[in-house]
């Protein structure tokens, strides 16, 4: 297969990012008093409908996330599952949020998938108002939905942005969700104590999702917000 011109790679990124800036301004300039973060996602992925992959896992925690979810790639990889994931934040390039086996999706791609969600999120602002338009990060996640049903991928591993309960995330549903770490990020946003931090955090698990917690999380943190059953897994 001939290699893409160089020039056209660079041009798809501008397009890309250009489309990026201005849903970040739309989404801006959302008017206050719209529907909660959870119906507003809700109704963003009831449009753009379900991923299609067998697994769905998400991942939160303070720190060490994006390793748990490239260890857990390789792991599908080797069972010889099509694996998507949706990560961040990038260094460099959008593009780089989203792969498949590994391989980051291309800008030009990912531009339609933007373009899919954005079609989408305009119809939950069409029935619930323009305070539901949904924030880019919603989008982004959106666009992961669109591309992993694209590629066919059997798991697709979801790397939570901030928190987990009031993150865009917790809305997928999924067979399994990892808390990794609990430490003390955003406590401005999730505290003030860790307690708090560390249930908002297992907030990413739905109900009747398996919950899975990494052994440095405190097991005092872990008992308040586990079922019996789960504990075992808690600590």
């Amino acid at each position: 297969m001939p290699r893409e011109p160089a020039a056209d790679r660079t041009h798809q990124h501008a397009a890309l990012e250009a489309l990026a800036a201005s849903m970040l301004a739309a989404s801006a300039a959302r008017p206050p008093g719209g529907p909660p973060m959870a119906e507003r996602v809700d109704a963003l992925l009831a449009e753009i409908g379900d991923p299609w992959a067998s697994v769905v896992v998400k991942v939160g925690g303070t720190n060490g996330k994006g390793s748990v979810v490239a260890m857990l790639r390789a792991c599908c990889q080797r069972a010889d599952l099509a694996v998507a994931t949706f990560t961040g934040p990038h260094l460099s390039r959008l593009t780089e949020r989203i792969t498949l086996d590994g391989a980051e999706v291309g800008p030009e791609p990912l531009r339609r998938a933007l373009l899919e969600a954005q079609a989408a999120g305009e119809a939950v602002v069409a029935r619930l108002g323009p305070g539901a338009r949904p924030s880019f990060f919603e989008l982004l996640l959106g666009a992961a939905v669109i591309l992993a049903r694209a590629w066919g991928a059997e798991a697709l591993l979801v790397e939570a942005g901030i928190g987990g309960r009031g993150d865009a995330t917790s809305r997928l549903s999924a067979q399994a969700v990892a808390l990794v770490s609990v430490g003390e990020d955003h406590l401005d946003k999730l505290g003030p104590t860790l307690t708090q931090v560390a249930a908002e955090k297992a907030g990413l698990a739905r109900p009747g999702e398996a919950l899975i917690v990494g052994p440095g999380v405190p097991p005092e943190l872990v008992a308040p917000w586990c079922t019996p059953p789960r504990r075992r897994g808690c600590g």
